[in-house]
């Protein structure tokens, strides 16, 4: 898919930590890349928020555990 625009929503598994948010930029037609800083270690949930040339929405959820410092 080309010319998305993608939106990453990061958020510590157990509460009362502020979420961190990122961008993903296209760097070839269909692939995107994005950088997200995980500000500790911990148990991810990662969103991503896609909104397709159309204007049709797509969200997915994933899980990163065991993040390092």
């Amino acid at each position: 898919m080309t010319g998305a625009r993608i939106k990453l929503e990061g958020n510590m598994s157990h509460a009362g930590m502020a979420p961190v948010f990122a961008g993903a930029n296209e760097i070839e037609p269909g692939r995107y890349s994005s950088t997200m800083e995980l500000s500790m270690a911990g148990d991810w949930n990662i969103s991503v928020h896609v909104t397709l040339p159309d204007g049709q929405k797509i969200d997915r959820e994933f899980e990163i555990k065991g993040v390092r410092e």
